[in-house]
């Protein structure tokens, strides 16, 4: 290996490893203390077949390199959550809030410091299937 080619590497690598880890959150229920578990999606029903989903990931840097991407993973789990919850389909589409605007009091947030990470909110509204 030739110096350059040691000098090209080494920073690559680096590069590499930044951006793996500004990567959207993955998809998973938020767990644990919220304190400690803030990552995820969470889900409560209003009423029968209503359900208010919300998506967030709090810190790093996913904002700052990759924020459409991150908004529309938000979606797309969204999405998924409501497809879960309603599998006879669903009406209703998510948004993007403020973490003082959220609609679940778990996601909640007036600081400074969580402002800079936007939520994806949604009510999702289930088709009842009908029988004779």
């Amino acid at each position: 290996m030739t110096a350059l080619h040691r000098t090209l590497v080494f920073p690559t690598f680096i590069l590499a490893a930044l951006l793996a880890g500004c990567s959207p959150v993955p998809y998973k229920p938020v767990t644990g203390l919220l304190g400690s578990a803030k990552d995820g999606y969470m889900d409560r029903e209003m009423a029968p077949g209503v359900h208010v989903i919300e998506v967030r990931q709090v810190g790093g840097f996913q904002f700052i390199f990759n924020y459409d991407d991150t908004i529309e993973a938000f979606r797309q789990h969204w999405h998924r959550r409501a497809g879960e919850l309603c599998p006879a389909g669903y009406l209703g589409e998510p948004e993007v809030l403020l973490p003082a605007e959220a609609r679940l009091e778990e996601f909640l947030c007036d600081s400074r410091g969580c402002q800079d990470y936007p939520i994806v909110s949604g009510i999702a509204y289930c088709h009842q299937r009908y029988t004779l």
